[in-house]
């Protein structure tokens, strides 16, 4: 399995957390909890809210994109790219990720069925996993 690597969206960009923020995150992430970390990517603590997916330096927030919008998308991890799905399997995740349930679903970016984990946050398919995030 590939490494896990965070981000956060500044702008329309994705930045890559430094090291040690990495593993703080990651830590946090293993036991659903949230807390204050540093980070050399912030002049300040950083509060990363692991339920909402969020950091939050100087009363912002890092972890959403800021547009007038707000759309929503999901994406997956391939080849160490993220990648956005198609709009149906988007709705279909979407849908699942509202009722906190797992189950197959049709996805066009993996070529037919797959299943998505709610728990793992995953789109499983011939026995591949693909991580998949939820960004606004």
């Amino acid at each position: 399995m590939a490494a896990v690597q965070w981000v956060y969206a500044n702008g329309c960009s994705w930045v890559t957390l430094d090291a040690t923020a990495q593993q703080d995150i990651e830590s946090l992430w293993e036991f659903n909890a949230s807390n204050w970390i540093q980070s050399r990517s912030f002049r300040s603590p950083v509060y990363v809210d692991i339920s909402q997916m969020l950091l939050m330096c100087d009363g912002m927030s890092r972890g959403r994109r800021s547009t007038k919008s707000n759309q929503m998308a999901w994406l997956i991890a391939t080849d160490g790219a993220w990648v956005r799905l198609d709009q149906e399997s988007q709705l279909d995740i979407e849908n699942l990720w509202n009722r906190n349930r797992s189950a197959y679903m049709n996805c066009t970016y993996l070529s037919g069925t797959a299943y998505f984990d709610i728990l793992t946050m995953s789109l499983i398919t011939n026995g591949a996993s693909y991580t998949v995030a939820r960004v606004i």
